[in-house]
């Protein structure tokens, strides 16, 4: 009976073969794009979440551009970031 759960290992090293002299990375470095923040607001008679929607999806299909962190910003929100100097 063999176990569905076992480890894989390439067909050139099996387990007994890796030495203590292997080298595997230890950490890897990722770059983070770059990233930027912005602030829409609707003008009046614009229906601000759909026009948001389009937005997102323009970006992404015409520039690339993702939106990772989205937050809808309330009255008290922009209260309390003006009051602490745009830090929450």
């Amino acid at each position: 009976m063999t176990n569905a759960r076992a480890p894989f290992y390439p067909a050139s090293r099996s387990p007994s073969k890796f030495s203590h002299r292997d080298h595997f990375p230890t950490c890897i470095i990722l770059q983070r794009p770059p990233t930027f923040h912005v602030t829409f607001v609707a003008q009046p008679g614009v229906d601000g979440l759909k026009a948001f929607r389009a937005l997102l999806k323009s970006a992404l299909r015409r520039f690339g551009l993702r939106a990772i962190d989205v937050r809808e910003l309330t009255d008290e929100t922009q209260t309390r970031e003006n009051s602490n100097g745009g830090k929450k």
